[in-house]
């Protein structure tokens, strides 16, 4: 049940947990994952660079980047420490994800979730 009520609220906002970042262009991705892997990955939570997951190589466009990170953290601790250095982050327990807000350099806040 609690997986459901977790699925609910992650459909409820579309897959949107951040309603002002914008898409990203594919030719940008691998930029700005290289930077959220610099600032975010390595810089707050510790771990090693994340893989970009999903079907960011077959659109022109996504609405977020998905980036595979391997840690033993706990949801709540990687939003509690991307809190505390200015990237804004929610847990979404039943799909084991973090979103951020991440305000890459030259481009507009987009979302990245950081699968676990």
């Amino acid at each position: 049940m609690k997986y459901i009520l977790e699925y609910r609220s992650f459909i409820n906002e579309g897959g949107n947990a951040f309603p002002e970042t914008v898409s990203v262009k594919r030719e940008d991705i691998q930029r700005i994952v290289k930077e959220f892997n610099d600032k975010v990955v390595q810089g707050i939570i510790g771990s090693q660079p994340g893989e970009p997951i999903g079907s960011w190589k077959q659109k022109p466009i996504s609405g977020d980047i998905d980036v595979l990170v391997y840690t033993d953290l706990a949801l709540p601790q990687i939003v509690d420490m991307c809190k505390a250095q200015g990237v804004d982050a929610k847990a979404f327990y039943g799909f084991n994800i973090v979103s951020t807000k991440f305000e890459p350099i030259n481009h507009e806040p987009i979302q990245i979730d950081i699968f676990v």
